[in-house]
């Protein structure tokens, strides 16, 4: 996959994921996904979970529910494959 095709592939995922993060997280999502590394967990975490020493999809399902559980692994099975 060539860097121009995890470019697309991350704007798509912003555009497919936007408005139902805003809705569970009352975040945008665009802050949280780099179009080349995808989407930035440690800020997540760091910015709107602030889960700590606990498990963070054990805080994400107690504060935003599976919705915000499912959408979270969602945007984490995005696969960046770079060409040898």
């Amino acid at each position: 996959m060539s860097i121009q095709e995890i470019q697309i592939a991350n704007r798509n995922l912003i555009i497919q994921y936007a408005e139902e993060f805003q809705r569970i997280f009352h975040f945008r999502l665009r802050p949280f996904v780099d179009l080349v590394t995808g989407f930035d967990i440690i800020r997540f975490d760091d910015e709107v979970v602030k889960s700590g020493t606990r498990q963070m999809e054990a805080v994400i399902r107690k504060d935003y529910g599976q919705a915000g559980v499912d959408l979270v692994k969602a945007l984490l099975k995005v696969q960046v494959v770079l060409d040898s």
